[in-house]
């Protein structure tokens, strides 16, 4: 794990950057990038992620990089079964998500997939899943702006958790 804020924090812009660029999937590289650089690897979470892509199975609903960031957050300071009972441990994860939330509506202008990509195609909204819209959204650099907005949930997700330490062991 790396020894400061800020190295984790530009290793995990790294291998968000990576993760969205050679497997696509928001809510996994999200996941996994965090996984990765703060050494809470969990395949199971992981695999779970990969149902939040594209705002919910690419219904354009919640962001998948927020999803997976959420999820994550849960990783780290959710209930486990010894646990479950414990209704305060669950009140105590909602502040960091609820943070997390309000901070994607004050950067991405909103915390739906839908919104996000029209807002980064400039107004128009680019259906990926067919060729020449993607084309469209390429051209326009959708992707790219998506692969920044991940990096950006990664940087934010470490800054938040980082000074933790008893919620990373």
């Amino acid at each position: 794990m790396p020894t400061t804020k800020e190295e984790a924090i530009k290793e995990g812009r790294a291998k968000a950057r990576f993760n969205m660029e050679n497997y696509g999937s928001c809510a996994q590289s999200t996941v996994m990038a965090l996984q990765d650089v703060l050494e809470l690897k969990d395949d199971a979470v992981l695999k779970a992620s990969t149902s939040m892509t594209g705002g919910i199975g690419r219904m354009r609903d919640a962001c998948g990089g927020l999803l997976g960031a959420a999820m994550f957050l849960g990783q780290v300071y959710g209930r486990d079964r010894a646990n479950i009972a414990d209704k305060e441990k669950l009140g105590d994860l909602m502040p960091h998500v609820g943070k997390l939330y309000k901070w994607y509506e004050k950067t991405f202008g909103s915390a739906t997939c839908y919104d996000i990509k029209t807002l980064m195609g400039d107004g128009v909204y680019y259906d990926s899943s067919v060729p020449w819209q993607a084309e469209l959204a390429k051209q326009e650099g959708v992707d790219k702006k998506c692969d920044d907005l991940v990096e950006e949930t990664v940087a934010w997700v470490i800054d938040h958790v980082w000074e933790d330490a008893a919620a990373l062991k």
